[in-house]
């Protein structure tokens, strides 16, 4: 189909069954975002359905909610997009399994419309479904982008769609939400920039010498 870009993916569980989904603008034309599924066990593509034209430009991240809803963005916002996943037409083959439900309105800490966001990187859900984390901004270096203020991981409740915390870029392990990466140019060799982001509760030990609860996946370049 022409696919150049692969966004933040999400895990849901149908039936009984894992699946992966991958949000993918299509040759470059915001009139054709797709989210490909596949089988999470072994990444056995299953099929693809269209994200809506109206609302959604360049797809880089879809989170699956608590109730089975996909939502999603696009790339500079100050509001999310949800949309229906008909899991059984999806998995038999409709490309049109995925329709829109509603746009979003983000607010601030204080209820107020919230500033526009750049570059949205990842996104997904805690396990209660009560916050929703977002992952935004890029590397600076090379033509690639630029630092913006908004550049930090947001946490929203979703029963307000208020910012609860926006993470301060520090080493400082003692701030409550440190997330450090430089995206400037002061890195060798070029910038960071976050590429992806996963509630993830490792404390158990289940992966050697990573711990934590939320996780975002930084490129060096």
């Amino acid at each position: 189909l022409g696919a150049w870009h692969w966004g933040d993916p999400d895990h849901y569980r149908y039936q009984g069954v894992d699946y992966i989904l991958v949000p993918i603008p299509i040759g470059g034309d915001a009139d054709n975002d797709i989210v490909a599924c596949f089988l999470a066990e072994d990444l056995t593509y299953v099929n693809y359905a269209y994200l809506d034209a109206t609302y959604q430009e360049y797809a880089g991240w879809c989170a699956i909610g608590p109730g089975g809803d996909l939502y999603s963005s696009r790339n500079d916002f100050n509001e999310i997009i949800r949309y229906n996943v008909n899991w059984a037409s999806l998995i038999s083959g409709s490309h049109s399994a995925i329709t829109f439900l509603e746009v979003i309105p983000l607010f601030d800490s204080g209820g107020d419309p919230i500033d526009a966001m750049e570059n949205v990187q990842g996104g997904e859900f805690s396990d209660s479904g009560e916050t929703l984390f977002i992952v935004t901004g890029r590397g600076e270096c090379a033509g690639n982008g630029e630092v913006t203020p908004n550049d930090a991981i947001h946490a929203f409740s979703t029963s307000t769609w208020r910012e609860q915390r926006r993470s301060l870029n520090t080493g400082d392990t003692s701030t409550p939400f440190a997330f450090e990466y430089n995206n400037g140019c002061a890195c060798v060799a070029g910038s960071q920039t976050p590429e992806g982001l996963t509630y993830w509760n490792i404390d158990g030990g289940s992966v050697p010498g990573i711990r934590g609860q939320l996780h975002v996946l930084v490129d060096h370049y």
